[in-house]
């Protein structure tokens, strides 16, 4: 129940191994919870028009709901990242070396970073490839380090893209130009 409520008030991201799921929310490692999947691709209900899913398998030709279904029962290592309406936003063809995303209070060389540029507020690095959620308040600028990164903040009430362009590729930067406000979500991009 309690793991229930988590993911239905977060954004969830899921990576399917084998035939087995790992949940990630903005949990840490420890409250990770793993579930059996058996499943046919009969059997996955996509209530939403699969076209509208951004699907990223290049081994595998997608042409149809019925071939997206297929590539889901699948025991290929995949990505699924659902928004918090649970609707499939993003499909990923995975390898067992993509590591979930991570977040430490410092920020290491190559990591995304997240920074107050202002005591005694401590910086936020980010590695691995994926989205995190979370409340790091008082934020000011995002680097990139060898990641290509994006995230969202909210200011007064409203949300925005850090940077507003989209994506930010590696070894850059971008400020939040209204001044310090809470970064909720940070995606790295492979």
């Amino acid at each position: 129940m309690g793991i229930g409520k988590k993911i239905i008030s977060t954004a969830c991201s899921v990576l399917a191994v084998f035939g087995c799921l790992t949940i990630a929310s903005n949990a840490s490692a420890d409250e990770l919870s793993t579930l059996e999947l058996a499943v046919s691709p009969e059997s996955i209900d996509i209530d939403q028009d699969w076209k509208t899913i951004d699907i990223d398998t290049p081994d595998f030709e997608i042409k149809s709901e019925a071939d997206l279904k297929e590539f889901l029962a699948s025991t290929e290592p995949k990505t699924i990242i659902q928004n918090l309406n649970g609707e499939i936003v993003e499909v990923k063809q995975a390898s067992m070396a993509d590591p979930l995303i991570s977040v430490a209070n410092t920020c290491s060389t190559g990591n995304a970073c997240l920074s107050a540029l202002e005591v005694p507020y401590a910086d936020y690095g980010f590695s691995g490839v994926g989205t995190k959620t979370g409340a790091w308040e008082h934020r000011r600028r995002l680097t990139s380090g060898k990641w290509t990164v994006q995230s969202w903040y909210t200011y007064k009430g409203k949300t925005y893209s850090l940077p507003a362009t989209g994506k930010l590729a590696p070894n850059g930067f971008a400020l939040i130009s209204d001044g310090y406000a809470t970064v909720h979500k940070v995606t790295i991009y492979k």
